[in-house]
């Protein structure tokens, strides 16, 4: 826009505009008339300097959180955010709206009772079992001592966490009928995405070893037992420990959850090698079995004070996710007790490295871990390509691996998502060396 200005002297003048745009503005210049001269030179018509209220203000991307240009585009073709779940319906869980948490949620362990209201907005849900151990008050709890584990004293084994639980017997076939009735007791008018199996294929947390205890057969033993609840789509717990993946062999495990994933508790906000590896690895393989890989961090320390916790986790998880099955599930404490994070909107497609078989693949030569992704987005949004890199060495640094390629860092701010918090891709330039347990997500 430009405008014309006729003076008969010297002085100040002030320009009034409006549009509908901008509303009105004001503008002052000097106008100088040129001293006469033989040829007189004509003046240059001015041209009001430009401000912010004369440039018309682009409609802003009506994405509530991460800071993005106001003049992109989103690309309604890219998932909206990565795979999330979060625990619902119990006591201290979010009381947010069920179509308010559908934006954000893919699942959720949640009660029968709410099962109907998370269904009905497209949210997938999954019920929490556990016949690996029972005690008195629980749905499976037997007077079937076949059912039991036993020391070699014929004694039924105590677990350690909670008084009076029992090891259960997974080569007991009663007990494969006991959790069997159960599920169908807990499906009745209520249809479940996937059973969640919890303590499987483990005798961690007990008082005694199991009589002529075989590693390999109570793993065959387990197999079974899921096996024998077919068709119920299992989700089994434990890919935290190495080999547990074994338990995808029966055909109705859609899934297995790896516990303290990348942030394993609030006195351990970042897990460190050689367990940090074992879970990296376990996101790499469930996604090459074709299984979900369900990523649960236990630290339960408030969002808005985890930023460096997060970030790690998040660089972490990004680099070796597979977008349509690896599950983000954190534990991080927000006021509206709605555990998801704004950065789940980073969502980073078309890896330069296909996914290796082992997170050794990933091992770059300064010693850090990285892997480079051609397309990224937030909340839809295309924002160039962006590389993750994860340092997990307890106690040694290792200098940044990709020079001066990336000009900018993700930044994250605030709480949960529902909770104001928002994310970056404009934030400082990368650092030249990552400490021991340091990460950074990188943009050009």
């Amino acid at each position: 826009m430009q405008y014309t200005v006729t003076a008969k002297q010297s002085g100040n003048c002030t320009i009034t505009t409006s549009d509908t745009h901008n509303g009105s503005a004001q503008v002052t210049i000097n106008v100088t008339l040129p001293t006469p001269t033989p040829v007189p030179t004509p003046t240059p018509t001015p041209v009001p300097t430009a401000t912010p209220a004369l440039t018309p203000t682009p409609t802003p991307v009506p994405t509530p959180t991460p800071t993005l240009s106001a003049s992109a585009t989103p690309d309604l073709s890219v998932p909206r955010h990565v795979l999330t779940a979060d625990y619902t319906g119990r006591s201290g869980d979010t009381s947010a709206s069920a179509s308010q948490l559908a934006q954000w949620l893919t699942w959720t362990e949640t009660s029968w009772q709410a099962n109907p209201t998370y269904k009905a907005v497209g949210i997938k849900v999954m019920y929490y079992t556990n016949p690996n151990r029972t005690q008195p008050g629980d749905g499976m709890n037997t007077t079937d001592e076949s059912t039991y584990a036993h020391d070699c004293s014929g004694a039924r084994i105590l677990g350690t966490t909670y008084a009076n639980q029992y090891l259960m017997d997974p080569s007991s076939p009663n007990m494969a009928t006991v959790w069997k009735n159960y599920i169908a007791s807990r499906t009745s008018g209520r249809p479940w995405d996937a059973m969640f199996e919890d303590d499987a294929n483990s005798i961690v947390g007990v008082t005694a070893t199991p009589c002529n205890y075989s590693a390999s057969d109570w793993l065959a033993a387990s197999q079974a037992e899921i096996t024998a609840q077919s068709p119920t789509a299992i989700v089994y717990n434990g890919l935290q420990r190495t080999g547990q993946i074994a338990l995808n062999q029966p055909s109705n495990v859609v899934g297995g959850m790896g516990e303290g994933c990348y942030a394993d508790a609030v006195s351990s906000p970042k897990i460190w090698a050689p367990f940090w590896n074992t879970l990296e690895n376990a996101e790499l393989q469930m996604a090459q079995q074709n299984k979900l890989f369900m990523c649960l961090g236990r630290d339960t320390t408030s969002a808005a004070s985890s930023i460096d916790g997060r970030l790690y986790t998040y660089a972490s998880f990004l680099l070796t996710y597979t977008p349509a099955s690896s599950i983000l599930w954190e534990g991080y404490g927000t006021p509206s007790a709605f555990r998801v994070e704004p950065e789940i909107q980073l969502v980073a497609l078309n890896p330069l490295v296909p996914s290796p078989g082992d997170v050794s693949g990933l091992l770059l030569s300064t010693g850090v871990y990285g892997r480079e992704y051609a397309n990224c987005y937030i909340a839809q949004v295309p924002v160039g390509p962006c590389a993750t890199v994860v340092n997990p060495d307890h106690s040694v640094s290792h200098a940044y691996p990709y020079g001066t390629k990336y000009t900018h860092t993700l930044t994250i701010s605030g709480s949960g998502i529902i909770d104001g918090g928002s994310i970056s891709s404009a934030g400082p330039p990368p650092p030249q060396t990552l400490p021991p347990l340091g990460s950074t997500i990188v943009f050009q």
